[in-house]
């Protein structure tokens, strides 16, 4: 008889200094925070005192800026965008644009900033160039009981952020040309006038308001009660006429040695007429006797102010 011994061996171990690990994931969404714009300003070169200022027949580059905060990181800013419009115009920063009113700018990244890891705000540049017609709002202007707004609107990829304005005045800026700088009446027997042909100076406005006109003049120098000095002789300063619709000599307003105002009603730019124009119209008499050969003088206009075109 066979007799097998099975004998079963339990070994136990002790497991001692030995650590086991796994890992866990984690994870969490940030919510978008807007981009906020601040500190709204424009260049100092740009102002004459606290008004803006333009410059005569050419545009004027004006240069604003602003600082744009994002808190997820300045380089989440997309756009940043801008007006500068009056304040009082019907739609406000939405409205269209005008040369006289509204313009609408985008804005650019300094140089320089944003560049490193963490940064959350840069400064942006806003630039427009500017019609010399711009609606003034100085004092005595016709706009003076309001102002200009510039308003800075930055965005996100996903959502539109916080805007920011400042306010300005507008310089009133007179300044006009003459189209012509020189009139010639001809030959005039002695006690003859230029009837109901007139000689005629196209004035052109090149401000931001509108004009009359005062007008003196003189033969030799200022305030010699002459309209002109002769080879022979002098003409008094009354035989030039003046008037800002053709006429017939006679009807018309004599010269005089003091500059009086001529109600001319000469507008300034807009979109359609830049620069509008309009002319004044002269006559002359010789006297009867007492000159002789050619005759030269100097006419004299001057600018006034006349915002409302009354």
């Amino acid at each position: 008889m066979r007799l097998e011994l099975i004998v079963s061996l339990v070994i136990i171990a002790f497991l001692a200094g030995f650590a086991l690990a796994d890992t866990a994931t984690t994870g969490a969404s940030v919510t978008n925070a807007l981009p906020v714009a601040s500190s709204v300003q424009i260049a100092a070169g740009n102002l004459a005192g606290d008004d803006v200022f333009l410059t005569s027949n050419a545009t004027t580059q004006l240069n604003f800026t602003a600082i744009i905060t994002d808190n997820n990181g300045c380089d989440e800013i997309a756009v940043v965008n801008a007006t500068f419009f009056r304040t009082n115009i019907t739609g406000g920063s939405g409205s269209t644009d005008t040369n006289r009113s509204h313009y609408s700018m985008n804005c650019t990244i300094q140089a320089g900033e944003c560049t490193g890891e963490g940064d959350i705000a840069a400064t942006y540049d806003c630039k427009m160039n500017a019609t010399w017609f711009l609606d003034p709002t100085d004092t005595g202007s016709l706009y003076e009981p309001t102002n200009w707004t510039i308003n800075v609107t930055p965005h996100d990829a996903s959502a539109t952020g916080l805007d920011a304005s400042n306010i300005y005045d507008v310089k009133t800026l007179t300044s006009f040309s003459l189209l012509d700088t020189s009139i010639n009446f001809g030959q005039l027997a002695l006690g003859a006038n230029t009837t109901d042909t007139n000689q005629n100076i196209s004035i052109i406005n090149l401000g931001n308001e509108a004009i009359d006109i005062s007008l003196t003049g003189y033969g030799n120098n200022t305030g010699d009660n002459l309209s002109m000095k002769c080879t022979l002789g002098n003409v008094s300063i009354d035989l030039l006429e003046y008037s800002n619709q053709s006429f017939t000599y006679g009807s018309g307003v004599d010269l005089s040695n003091a500059s009086t105002e001529l109600d001319f009603d000469l507008d300034r730019g807009s979109d359609t007429t830049l620069r509008p124009q309009k002319k004044s119209h002269y006559g002359f008499s010789t006297p009867t006797q007492g000159i002789g050969g050619t005759c030269s003088g100097n006419l004299v206009i001057v600018t006034t102010s006349d915002p409302t075109l009354d």
